[in-house]
């Protein structure tokens, strides 16, 4: 019998190791991935559990602090008698404090609803100019009271979209109330519409005091402000709400530098939301 050459029983044997190694960190991959999805389901669960406790909560709130409201409302109208002077500013006080309460519940039932995929979207034909054109003319009273220069940049030809108008126009009305909030008086805001192939492209500038940075991102978290803008009342949802109905619509959106100072926000979504579901699901299912 031949003797085996050491050289070769030494390739064999180092073949071995390295089978055997790369056997463990197969093993070891494989248990690192099992960990990550239970981790992953796991935070599934509890942002499932904190959505609806939030949903519950906010619910319970929405009735108590309307009652509220409405009384308020029927004290200083003097329905229940008259009210010295003291009085009147005390309630519309806690009137204007009651009524922000209640725009938190809303914002935060929307919120919350949508993350819990429990608001279906419609998909219905839209005129997407008209729906920015009304909203403005809506909040035009906001502009003139401070004395704001606005602008508006839409094609001349109809634009029909598919999409859900309700959460579309509440979406544009948090970005434009925002151009409006931040801009100083006699501040300029300009909105513009254009059409990119199968998508839209609306952008909302402002010459306010402009985001960081560091900000840019964030600004799209819940109550997320910044700090100079930490005397700015509101619930800090507006923006959060508008991301995730572009979201929901395939969209994207983000925020830049306005070029003549200030910011520039810009979304963009699918002219045709039905055809978008369907390149979802395609992609989905790959």
């Amino acid at each position: 019998m031949s003797k085996q050459d050491p050289n070769t029983k030494n390739l064999i044997i180092d073949d071995n190791a390295d089978t055997l190694e790369q056997q463990s960190l197969a093993t070891e991959n494989k248990r690192l991935i099992q960990e990550l999805k239970d981790l992953k389901k796991k935070y599934k669960e509890v942002e499932q559990r904190k959505s609806e406790f939030v949903a519950t909560v906010s619910h319970e709130f929405k009735s108590p602090l309307a009652i509220i409201q409405t009384s308020l409302s029927l004290i200083l109208d003097g329905l229940t008698g008259d009210i010295s002077d003291k009085q009147k500013e005390i309630i519309t006080r806690a009137q204007r404090v009651s009524g922000r309460l209640i725009n938190l519940v809303k914002d935060m039932l929307d919120l919350t609803r949508i993350e819990m995929g429990i608001i279906p979207l419609k998909r219905e034909p839209l005129n997407f100019v008209a729906l920015l054109q009304n909203t403005i003319e809506e909040y035009d009273i906001l502009v003139k009271n401070k004395e704001q220069k606005l602008s508006v940049k839409f094609p001349s030809d109809t634009n029909i979209i598919w999409g859900d108008k309700d959460r579309l126009t509440e979406a544009f009305i948090n970005l434009f109330n925002n151009a409006i909030k931040y801009t100083q008086e006699q501040g300029c805001i300009c909105v513009s519409l254009i059409e990119e192939n199968n998508f839209i492209r609306c952008e909302i500038a402002d010459t306010g005091p402009g985001i960081p940075n560091e900000f840019k991102e964030k600004i799209f978290d819940k109550f997320e402000r910044i700090l100079a803008d930490k005397k700015q009342e509101g619930t800090g949802l507006g923006l959060p709400i508008a991301k995730d109905i572009i979201e929901l619509h395939h969209g994207k959106i983000w925020v830049e530098d306005n070029p003549g100072g200030g910011s520039l926000f810009i979304f963009t979504i699918p002219k045709d939301l039905r055809k978008s579901d369907a390149l979802e699901q395609e992609r989905l299912a790959v």
